[in-house]
């Protein structure tokens, strides 16, 4: 009987009945790191900023050959829409008898000088006006004449270059008349002897001109129409 009993006991391999779990080491904590933190740095910036820098500096159409001056007066009463300041008159009238300054833009493609005419449109209505001042050979460096630069004491230049039939002589109609400005883009300087009055400059002109700008001053209450 004692035998049998060990025996059963040996079989059964239970020497205490605490029932330990078994001594496998698999506690399956299951400490799978695998936080999948993703490490794949693909945060797609797209660094292709299309900022466009082409620098298209695209400034559309040339400026139109035009001629101006900023120190005539504006009105309402065309064509002129302009007058000029008595400073600018004779001495007669109470002017200095010195050029107001006198601007241009759009110089024509091929010009290599340019001659600005000025004429009383009133003088002779219908026929010759009159001639007030001639400046011919001007270089196309050149963008302005200067106020003061010609006539009774100038204190200012001519462009370098620049020849005159005479020196600037100021509108002598107490402002009562319409005057004209025309400013030519000549193909070449004009040869000596043949610029001695605005009428050979306009025949020389008539074959060698590549553009015509002109604008003109007048009494707000009385612009000729010419």
């Amino acid at each position: 009987m004692r035998l049998t009993a060990a025996l059963l006991i040996a079989c059964s391999g239970k020497t205490d009945e605490t029932d330990a779990p078994p001594a496998d080491g698999d506690t399956d904590t299951d400490t799978d790191s695998d936080t999948d933190t993703d490490t794949d740095a693909d945060t797609d910036e797209d660094t292709d900023t299309d900022e466009d820098t082409d620098a298209d500096t695209d400034t559309g159409t040339p400026l139109a050959f035009a001629v101006s001056s900023p120190d005539f007066l504006a009105h309402s009463a065309g064509p002129c829409l302009q007058q000029m300041p008595q400073l600018f008159w004779c001495a007669g009238f109470g002017g200095d008898n010195l050029n107001p300054e006198i601007e241009w833009v759009g110089v024509p493609a091929g010009t290599v000088s340019l001659a600005l005419l000025v004429e009383d449109m009133s003088f002779t209505v219908g026929g010759n006006p009159f001639d007030h001042w001639a400046v011919y050979n001007i270089p196309t460096s050149a963008t302005q004449i200067d106020q003061a630069a010609s006539g009774t004491n100038p204190t200012a230049s001519m462009p370098v270059g620049s020849m005159q039939v005479a020196p600037y002589s100021g509108p002598c109609s107490g402002g009562a008349n319409t005057y004209r400005w025309r400013l030519l883009a000549l193909d070449s300087d004009i040869p000596a002897g043949m610029a001695d009055s605005i009428a050979e400059i306009e025949v020389y002109a008539s074959t060698h001109s590549l553009g015509l700008t002109s604008m003109c001053h007048c009494p707000a209450n009385d612009c000729l129409s010419y």
